[in-house]
């Protein structure tokens, strides 16, 4: 996933209307993670360093109280969600509240739904994919037709799926792997790369100001 992180790489959050409590999310979109960074820096120009830091999905799931009895991390001064593209919150939102609900899970800020098909799964390996589009790429990979991808394919809520796989024996923990897209996967090398530069910047800023103090 990707977040927004300052020049001293903290967590940046952006307030969503007038005097709302900030908001800092877990992109899985790369497209809209790239999308905010530039909206940052426009509405932010003071802010120095504005980058997109890489977090596993597994610590940010945690960060904003995927795991069941857990409350999203406090010590951050943001409302923190994990966020897939806005097209797909806003066609499954509701299906994915029904589905938690159902699930007598609580509710939660955000939803998140990943997308399997019978077709790539076996008893060995059970992938779920971050979008439709990465699930499409993996059914090239395999080499079945693009035309013959289902027109329907398995969505859920992430933490419906993790309550299964907790509560259930339907999903065994060392079978399923979640999958992102090619687009995600050349986006955190972009951003490690970044990250490094705004660090570099930052240790060579601060001694030339030690430098001239001196």
């Amino acid at each position: 996933t990707f977040c927004l992180l300052d020049g001293q790489s903290r967590v940046v959050g952006m307030r969503e209307e007038e005097g709302a409590t900030p908001t800092a999310c877990f992109y899985t979109d790369p497209a809209e993670a790239r999308a905010v960074l530039e909206s940052a820096k426009r509405a932010m120009p003071d802010v120095r360093g504005l980058h997109l830091g890489v977090t596993p999905l597994g610590r940010a799931f945690a960060a904003c109280g995927g795991w069941p009895g857990d409350e999203p991390q406090g010590h951050i001064a943001s409302t923190l969600k994990l966020q897939g593209s806005a097209a797909v919150r806003e066609q499954m939102g509701p299906f994915l509240r029904e589905q938690a609900e159902k699930q007598g899970l609580p509710e939660a800020a955000w939803q998140l739904p990943v997308f399997c098909t019978d077709q790539l799964q076996s008893a060995h390996a059970m992938p779920f994919f971050l979008s439709r589009e990465a699930l499409v790429d993996a059914w090239v990979v395999a080499g079945l037709e693009r035309d013959a991808v289902p027109d329907s394919l398995t969505a859920m809520d992430l933490r419906v799926l993790v309550h299964q796989m907790s509560t259930t024996d339907k999903f065994a923990w060392n079978t399923v792997n979640l999958l992102a897209s090619r687009e995600a996967v050349d986006l955190v090398s972009e951003a490690y790369a970044e990250g490094r530069a705004v660090a570099a910047a930052r240790s060579g800023g601060g001694a030339a100001e030690s430098a001239a103090a001196a």
